[in-house]
């Protein structure tokens, strides 16, 4: 029987039924799950920069580390989307110089930067969009890189969600929790097979599948 993946959360622990990618959004390190690291644009005017790379290089090789992550543009905020980008890039830098072939993303009213970013970059891992939710035509520019997609609760709750959801190539979808506690993975992979017109336990197996190939990772009891 497949297993439930929760591809982005804030919780800190896997069980013999879910699989947990925690992002702590700290320089704590989860051991009870798979996490990433990196510094969100919410935090960069409280963390260093350099001390998340230099925990970046020290844990990178840790059989539980993900992804870089999560990272991204979020012109939502008040710090400057140029201090952004400036983070951003570095941290995509950082990757592709020490072979961490997984970056998980933030991207809130951003999409045209980002897009800009992937037509330039060199960078040649995953991009994982996280809570993504943006239209029909950026999913069509951003399906000609290398990008996966995780769909949260508005599943649920967003009727524009509703439909994305069935133009996500069926290889490309992940599902996330994020940070809200309203709805389980459960619920959301409920959901999800619903909208796709698939039974649960073939919805686990496809993510699963997905998992496997696009990140080349098994899974393992920690």
């Amino acid at each position: 029987m497949s297993i439930f993946i929760d591809i982005h959360t804030h919780k800190e622990k896997s069980s013999k039924d879910i699989v947990y990618v925690s992002d702590p959004r700290t320089q704590y390190i989860p051991t009870d799950c798979l996490f990433c690291l990196g510094l969100h644009p919410w935090y960069i005017d409280q963390l260093s920069i350099n001390t998340i790379l230099e925990k970046l290089l020290k844990i990178k090789d840790n059989k539980s580390f993900f992804a870089l992550g999560e990272i991204g543009l979020d012109r939502s905020i008040a710090t400057s989307i140029d201090i952004q980008m400036k983070i951003f890039l570095q941290q995509i830098n950082f990757a592709k110089e020490n072979s961490i072939n997984t970056i998980v993303v933030h991207i809130v009213k951003s999409y045209d930067l980002f897009l800009n970013v992937l037509k330039n970059t060199n960078y040649t891992g995953i991009f994982l969009i996280h809570g993504f939710n943006a239209n029909a035509d950026i999913l069509k520019k951003l399906l000609t890189y290398r990008c996966v997609f995780s769909i949260g609760h508005n599943i649920i709750t967003n009727t524009k969600n509703k439909e994305l959801i069935n133009l996500i190539p069926k290889e490309k979808l992940f599902f996330e929790t994020d940070d809200q506690y309203e709805y389980t993975i459960e619920d959301i992979y409920h959901k999800g097979s619903k909208l796709l017109d698939l039974d649960l336990e073939s919805m686990k197996t496809a993510i699963e599948s997905n998992f496997t190939k696009t990140f080349n990772k098994t899974f393992f009891n920690i």
